[in-house]
């Protein structure tokens, strides 16, 4: 049963290396839950960190619908330049939400981020993913829910918002800062009718009455905050230069042996490819052996360099003393069919095309020019030329012409 440690770290962690942890099933639910070192953190086949609410902030800003690839990041920088505390170089910025023209942003110090993932890999429990309990709390439409962790507290208002604030010590007392938040809210008409607070079992809960009297709004305890069960959908706040490099080795691991099996695919189909190769090369040669043995029966005496080209030069030699074409006579073909074919005749002639000894002439159809083929291919024959003409089917005529043997 595949099993995730999820860990709780606070702003004090490491230094206090005493945190909450909860070891979950597959399905989620809760198998096994501490507080303790990570030395004595059970056994997992996966890793993940809630970072506490108040080592980040959620900003949110507006940009841009439609953005060119690549711009996106700068003008989020740019946007988000005036709310940041320190330079945008020193924070980790993980996108949350986009829509109507806002996107939500969660912000971290890059050194506390950095700080986190290299304690958990020190002691060989590598982050698979981090979250910020920003986005872990409660949270419900139409209300307001406040998750208290010891002396601090997240306000969450929206699925799209949280807010971390200090908690008051003697449990009667709301956090200051809600008080202002809730008195800015309405008088701005985004207040709730109620607000939800929800704490962890081993905390006895606040005062919800003095709570209410103390913001003048309706306060009632809610079910036991879970800090380790996500209300919502959550963001992974390890991407970038933070994404677990483990992760890609796990995934390399788990589709090694397919690798391998397309590898021996591979090899033995060029294997194949080299012996086919091989033996179509044995066949060529065997091909101009049995070529140059039958050249050298023919034409004794003579070196074989390029039999096929020397068979045709000898047979031009042999040709020629006998009033036979050369293979490569064809201008004297071409002017046999042009003088056969006179002045008016010659503007027919669409296209010439000689290989290997014939002479293929297409016409054009007549024009009333009076030439006749088969008197054009009688007048070819007078000159020692063997003249065939054809019709095709678009009106013109081709005429294929040869030497005649004597």
């Amino acid at each position: 049963m595949s099993t995730m440690l999820r860990v709780y770290v606070d702003s004090l962690w490491p230094t206090q290396s005493k945190t909450r942890w909860v070891l979950l099933a597959a399905d989620g639910s809760s198998l096994q839950d501490g507080e303790s070192e990570p030395r004595y953190w059970p056994e997992s086949d996966d890793c993940e960190a809630v970072i506490s609410g108040d080592q980040a902030v959620w900003h949110h800003v507006r940009v841009p619908e439609r953005l060119p690839r690549g711009e996106f990041n700068r003008v989020l920088v740019n946007a988000l330049e005036e709310k940041l505390i320190e330079e945008p170089d020193r924070q980790h910025l993980t996108v949350t939400n986009r829509r109507d023209g806002e996107a939500g942003v969660l912000v971290i110090a890059r050194k506390r981020l950095r700080d986190i993932v290299t304690q958990f890999a020190s002691v060989e429990r590598p982050l698979s993913r981090a979250y910020s309990e920003l986005q872990m709390a409660p949270v419900g439409a139409g209300e307001w829910h406040m998750a208290l962790m010891g002396n601090s507290a997240i306000l969450r208002r929206h699925d799209y918002d949280g807010i971390s604030l200090d908690g008051c010590d003697d449990g009667l007392s709301p956090p200051p800062l809600l008080q202002t938040v809730v008195g800015s809210s309405k008088n701005g008409d985004d207040v709730a009718l109620r607000l939800i607070v929800h704490g962890i079992t081993e905390v006895p809960m606040p005062d919800v009455g003095a709570w209410a009297n103390a913001i003048g709004m309706e306060v009632r305890p809610g079910a036991p905050y879970r800090w380790y069960a996500p209300a919502g959908e959550v963001t992974n706040l390890l991407h970038g230069e933070f994404a677990p490099a483990h992760r890609h080795r796990a995934w390399l691991g788990s589709i090694r042996p397919a690798l391998w099996l397309a590898v021996a695919i591979v090899v033995a189909d060029i294997l194949v490819s080299a012996l086919q190769v091989g033996w179509l090369r044995y066949q060529l040669g065997e091909a101009q052996g049995r070529i140059v043995s039958m050249f050298q029966n023919a034409i004794p005496n003579t070196p074989a360099v390029a039999p096929v080209a020397q068979t045709i030069r000898q047979l031009d030699t042999l040709r020629s003393p006998l009033g036979l074409l050369r293979t490569d006579d064809a201008l004297v073909m071409i002017a046999s069919v042009a003088d056969s074919m006179g002045t008016d005749g010659r503007d027919r002639i669409q296209q010439m095309r000689f290989e290997e000894g014939v002479l293929q002439v297409t016409l054009a159809s007549s024009n009333g020019d009076g030439m006749d083929l088969d008197a054009l291919g009688r007048q070819l024959d007078i000159r020692g030329f063997s003249a065939i003409p054809k019709a095709t089917d678009d009106g013109t005529s081709v005429l294929i012409v040869r030497g005649k043997l004597k």
